[in-house]
């Protein structure tokens, strides 16, 4: 869905904000997010790349402030605040911080590269579908099966669809020699899916006990690549913690339904 710019509304008083500098060209940018949100870290991963200075306002979404509905009217993150005003949908955010704040630019210069990003990221929805599919098996979209696929986990045409969306990340890597999907800088595409492969790596191996992309090696390069940027681990829970909490709730949505953070992915009142 296409995302929408429209002025921001004011927050409920006494919201308190992360401490910022001031942006060199005076911006103010307001970040409305949760922490386990993988839409959310698409943009909370642009903001750290291009170094932006940015206020970071939690959004509780299991319980979700009155006042949020003025910012964003579906409720959803993330939202920016940029000068007042809101874009929400996470890949429109992304092209637009991409498209105002020029360091760190996450479009390729050259005109091939930059094609073949945007035909990827066309495609990223249906990769991701065909994740949440192959982890889910059975289930709901956003569950998680458990079982390993040599224990009956998933099914098979599950796991075909996934074998060709790795295939369309794989070729990518190979098409572009690496070691980011469009080649030797990190672009707008690696944003926008890492957040959610970075997920279906952790269920698979650290909940099923299986290896993650098996037939994939270069999409393997390419996550591992991935985790070295310092963005990804500061915009990424706890591993051992976030794990805690997808075995109990069988869940990658999980902290839509309880309260839960970036800093601490496993709710409270269960520990």
């Amino acid at each position: 869905m296409a995302g929408s710019i429209r002025p921001a509304a004011r927050s409920a008083a006494g919201v308190s904000h992360e401490a910022e500098e001031e942006q060199a060209d005076g911006s103010e940018v307001i970040f409305y997010t949760h922490g386990l949100c993988p839409y959310a870290q698409r943009v909370a991963l642009t903001l750290e790349e291009k170094g932006v200075n940015y206020k970071s306002e939690h959004i509780d979404l299991s319980n979700k402030p009155s006042w949020y509905f003025s910012v964003n009217p579906r409720g959803l993150v993330p939202a920016v605040a940029v000068n007042g005003q809101v874009v929400t949908e996470s890949t429109d955010i992304c092209r637009f911080l991409d498209q105002n704040f020029p360091s760190g630019p996450l479009v390729p210069s050259d005109a091939e590269s930059s094609t073949a990003m945007n035909s990827l990221m066309g495609k990223a929805d249906s990769i991701i579908h065909a994740g949440l599919t192959m982890v889910a098996g059975s289930n709901r979209m956003w569950a998680i099966d458990t079982n390993s696929i040599r224990k009956g986990g998933g099914n098979a045409r599950a796991q075909a669809e996934w074998g060709r969306a790795l295939d369309l990340v794989e070729e990518a890597v190979r098409q572009s020699q690496g070691p980011f999907l469009m080649g030797e800088n990190l672009s707008l595409v690696d944003v926008v899916l890492f957040p959610f492969l970075a997920r279906f790596q952790l269920v698979v191996e650290g909940i099923r006990g299986e290896i993650f992309a098996p037939d994939h090696p270069l999409v393997s390069q390419w996550l591992a690549t991935m985790w070295q940027r310092p963005s990804a681990r500061r915009t990424f829970p706890d591993k051992e913690r976030f794990l805690l909490a997808l075995k109990q709730y069988a869940s990658l949505d999980y902290f839509d339904f309880h309260s839960a953070s970036l800093e601490d992915p496993v709710p409270k009142y269960w520990v």
